[in-house]
């Protein structure tokens, strides 16, 4: 991954990921009988996010400067959470 190259600080880019669950947005709604079963089962099972939970993990991790490579999910019920740890190193 580019992200672990070890001179990336040099060019002053940081890669992050930011995954949201379901948010509260015109896109969460499905058209489809059989999808809206098992995602109102899991929409049950993580909540649904404002669009202001999302604001906020986005704001974090652009604001955050020592976070090149992290992984964020947002849940409504877990809240912002950071996943995989540490970013690996490129020894190449």
């Amino acid at each position: 991954s580019f992200q672990a190259n070890p001179r990336i600080d040099e060019v002053g880019i940081r890669f992050t990921c930011l995954c949201p669950s379901f948010t509260n947005t015109s896109m969460l709604n499905p058209t489809d009988k059989d999808s809206n079963d098992h995602i109102a089962q899991m929409m049950t099972e993580t909540g649904v996010n404002t669009v202001e939970d999302v604001a906020a993990g986005f704001l974090e991790l652009v604001e955050t400067d020592n976070n090149n490579g992290v992984v964020m999910t947002v849940t409504k019920y877990r809240g912002i959470q950071y996943r995989h740890g540490k970013p690996l190193t490129n020894k190449l």
